[in-house]
């Protein structure tokens, strides 16, 4: 891409955001914030929610390394020691990242228990 190409490019993309802030703004948006159902007021949801995305970030970087770790196995395969080290990184991202979503899964049905009276139920609300 050249610089010219590339000017040209972030000249376009600031109108089309630019234009997508106005038309964001002048739509009829409904302005006024619903009450939050009580559930979804409770403290245990901030706690369960991090958790459970911490864990997803793990478990997601442990993927991404996975992948780097096949294409060196593929193409490099006389890099054994960065392909060693890839795959402790990998281990230990995917033990952080079970940590996590077990601590999750619990703090969840605390916070399921704690709203409803029970750990888990089928009822369309908790699903």
């Amino acid at each position: 891409m050249t610089a010219t190409s590339a000017a040209s490019t972030r000249r376009l993309l600031s109108i089309l955001g630019s234009i997508g802030l106005v038309l964001a703004e002048t739509l009829p948006i409904e302005r006024e914030l619903n009450p939050l159902v009580a559930v979804l007021r409770s403290y245990w949801m901030q706690y369960h929610v991090t958790i459970i995305l911490l864990s997803y970030s793990a478990l997601t970087m442990a993927a991404g390394l996975a992948h780097f770790h096949l294409f060196m196995e593929w193409f490099a395969p006389h890099r054994k020691e960065l392909s060693r080290k890839t795959a402790q990184l990998i281990y230990t991202a995917m033990k952080i990242g079970v940590t996590f979503l077990a601590t999750g899964i619990i703090l969840g049905a605390w916070w399921a228990s704690e709203s409803w009276g029970r750990y888990w139920g089928w009822d369309p609300k908790e699903t």
